[in-house]
């Protein structure tokens, strides 16, 4: 699956549905413990995987990626947090 995302992703560059995608890969990418995007080639290397989707023109969607996880990676460790009752309120 996250595969088939990626590549819709690419699909979506410089469309209103690249960022979308994005986050997509990325709360695919955290449900399986993949925290950077540098980790998914090594994830996918063995399945349908080539160092082609690295080229420039992807270059924006993977900065996305790396924003999304970022970004939903501090999101659930603040639900962690308040779960556990751990969250520190300045």
């Amino acid at each position: 699956m996250l595969w088939i995302l990626i590549i819709g992703g690419m699909g979506a560059i410089n469309t209103d549905s690249q960022w979308w995608y994005a986050q997509l890969v990325a709360k695919s990418c955290l449900s399986i413990g993949i925290l950077k995007t540098s980790e998914i080639s090594f994830f996918l290397q063995e399945f349908f995987w080539t160092d082609l989707y690295l080229f420039e023109i992807f270059k924006d969607f993977w900065e996305d990626i790396g924003t999304a996880l970022e970004v939903e990676n501090n999101l659930s460790r603040v639900v962690d947090e308040l779960d556990s009752g751990e969250l520190a309120v300045c």
